[in-house]
């Protein structure tokens, strides 16, 4: 892929030249959009290249990709994706270091995990005063 500097175009028009090729305005709007949304994409798409198989794998980065794009903010629900994609990573990892180290099967960590953060008084207060985002906004 050949790229170039961008610079404004002297004739006064909308556009702006990339060595062999002009964008419009509006084309310049939809890259940018697509520049915002990559780098949360490609996290996602980095945290399912393990053990899903490639045609799952693709079906759901589609689906992401076309959620995203007909809401309102596509930048925040690919972001909203990503956080939710982090906590089930973080849940996971958590619970495999909690049971590994206090010798207990993985669902028992799970729930004493779950139990220490509902009787936490951090949870007492998120529950209480933050509005808790919806992945799929």
């Amino acid at each position: 892929m050949k790229t170039g500097a961008i610079f404004k175009n002297n004739n006064g028009s909308n556009s702006v030249a990339c060595e062999s090729c002009e964008f419009d305005r509006e084309e310049l709007i939809i890259l940018d959009v697509f520049g915002r949304l990559f780098q949360p994409f490609e996290e996602i798409e980095r945290a399912l290249s393990g053990d899903i198989p490639q045609i799952e794998r693709t079906k759901y980065l589609s689906n992401v990709i076309i959620g995203a794009l007909s809401i309102s903010d596509p930048v925040q629900s690919i972001q909203n994706i990503l956080n939710f994609s982090h906590s089930i990573e973080g849940k996971a990892k958590m619970i495999s270091y909690v049971s590994e180290g206090m010798n207990i099967q993985p669902h028992q960590a799970d729930i004493l995990l779950t139990r220490l953060i509902k009787s936490s008084r951090y949870y007492e207060n998120y529950t209480k005063y933050s509005k808790i985002k919806e992945v799929f906004k």
